[in-house]
This record gives structure tokens, C-alpha cells and sequence, in this order.
């Protein structure tokens, strides 16, 4: 988790031109907070190079192999594929449906035995949130979708993984339009899209929105301040999906969407 004592400024400028620079820079905006947290351009997939370019690359390495095992083209292309097709939502979704379900006193049960070890253990006390905010209905967690947080996430990989020449931008952009399509089907706007990324992020995290945090900070910004994509028009056309083969990295059948898979550009795994 990054923690620093700044927000960091949103680099951002409204696109011009082609319909299609709107496109893109629509398809990037759904990963905003995290990606703003980096220090990245909101509005560009490749950076320039700039005096500080060495050290976000360092850092972005170091982050992607410690938190996602990612090191390389292929581990990247695993995880990108492994958050189209289920992502953290899929066990978070089970999760909610099995603590909206259980007889309170299974819940009461459970939390009393998650309290015997929430002083020292971080896992009892997030768990031990996740239950509460549930039974509370935080943050409207009971009609939380999980689908942002697990599209954010993988727009922050995407970026990481261009900075690396690990993916070219004609494999990135499919991607990115993959994930923009389930997007606008799923949500109605900005504003509901950030309130779905905060409800899954915290029940990520097991913990409350925090000021103190700068992704926390970065998602209220982007939504108050005029200089932000989220102020782009939300049904942004959107380029048809092109029917072709995608990179697989898992031998199992796909059981359900929204689904996201790297094109292939004819090189295997």
C-alpha cells in the first residue's frame, strides 16, 4: 500500500482530434487512482521520457514483482488474464452472498472467534470489517459489484507493463477496450463507477477509506476537481470488439464474464 504525505497531481489534458485519442484516454481514466498514484500521466499509455524516468521504473518494478509476482512478460500476461476472467470479485462476491445468507447467529459466532486474535492478527481485524460492513451495509457494500477495483487494478498493470516494453500498445489497447465495454454496461456514470471502486477496494483492504491514504485521496480528487478524466462524457463511443484469438493462459473453460484476454499477437506463453 502506498503512503505518502502528498496527493500527487493529476496529469491530465482533455483529448483533441481523432475520436479515437477520446477513446483511449476513456479507457484509461477507469484506472485513474491507482495509476495517478504511481505518478503516471492520466492521458498517455506510453510516458515520456522524463528526468525522474529511471526511478518509477525501479519503483513499478519493484511493486509489481512484491505485490502481484509479475517480473516478466509472461507472469504480467497470467495476471492480466487471471483479472479478466475472475479477478478479486469472484471470491468477494461469493464472500458477500455467504455472510448475507448466514443465520446471525453463525455470523455472531464467527466473529467472536475472529476477536480472539484481531488484536495481533491484521486477517481477523479485515475480516472482522468485511462482516461489519456488510451487516451494516457500508458504503452500500450489499449492491457492491467488486467489478472497478478488479478493472483499476488491471489498467495500473497495463501501464506497468508498457513502461516495461512488456506489452506493445497494439496488444494494449483490446485490452483496455475489453474491460471499457463491461464497464458502461455495468454502470450508469463516473461517480457510480468510483463508489463501486471504493466499496471494493475497502473490502480489499479490510479496512476504512482513510485520508491518510493517497489512492483514498486521489479518488475523491478526481472526482471533485474539474481537471480530472472522470470528467469525460460517460457513454463515450466505444470501438466495436474485434472477434480474433486471445492469449490464454489457463487450460480450464471460461465460466462466466465480464471476461478480458490479452490479444495474441502470435507469440506463445
Amino acid at each position: 500500500m502506498l503512503l505518502r504525505t502528498a496527493t500527487p497531481k493529476l496529469r491530465f489534458a482533455l483529448p483533441t482530434g481523432h475520436p479515437e485519442n477520446a477513446q483511449r484516454a476513456w479507457a484509461l481514466a477507469m484506472g485513474a487512482p491507482l495509476v495517478a498514484s504511481e505518478g503516471y500521466a492520466l492521458d498517455a499509455l506510453t510516458q515520456p521520457e522524463a528526468p525522474g524516468a529511471a526511478t518509477l521504473k525501479a519503483r513499478v518494478a519493484a511493486r509489481m514483482k512484491t505485490f502481484w509476482s509479475v517480473q516478466d512478460r509472461r507472469t504480467l500476461i497470467a495476471t492480466l488474464n487471471w483479472l479478466g476472467r475472475e479477478g478479486h470479485r469472484v471470491g468477494h462476491m461469493a464472500r458477500l452472498t455467504d455472510y448475507s445468507v448466514s443465520p446471525l447467529q453463525n455470523i455472531a459466532e464467527r466473529r467472536k472467534e475472529l476477536g480472539k486474535t484481531a488484536d495481533y492478527d491484521e486477517d481477523a481485524r479485515a475480516e472482522l470489517y468485511r462482516i461489519d460492513a456488510l451487516l451494516s451495509d457500508h458504503l452500500g457494500m450489499l449492491k457492491a459489484k467488486f467489478l472497478a477495483f478488479d478493472t483499476a487494478r488491471a489498467v495500473m498493470l497495463v501501464y506497468g507493463g508498457r513502461l516495461h516494453d512488456w506489452l506493445s500498445e497494439d496488444e494494449c489497447w483490446p485490452y483496455l477496450f475489453d474491460m471499457a465495454r463491461d464497464v458502461q454496461r455495468t454502470y450508469e456514470s463516473w461517480s457510480d463507477y468510483a463508489e463501486d471502486f471504493l466499496r471494493g477496494r475497502s473490502f480489499w483492504k479490510g479496512a476504512e477509506f482513510s485520508e491518510r491514504n493517497v489512492v483514498d485521496r486521489l479518488t475523491q480528487k478526481l472526482l471533485s476537481t474539474q481537471h480530472s478524466p472522470w470528467r469525460l462524457m460517460w457513454e463515450q463511443p466505444l470501438p466495436p470488439q474485434v472477434a480474433s484469438a486471445r492469449l490464454r493462459d489457463v487450460s480450464e473453460p471460461i465460466s462466466q464474464g465480464p471476461v478480458w484476454w490479452l490479444e495474441r499477437a502470435g507469440d506463445a506463453l
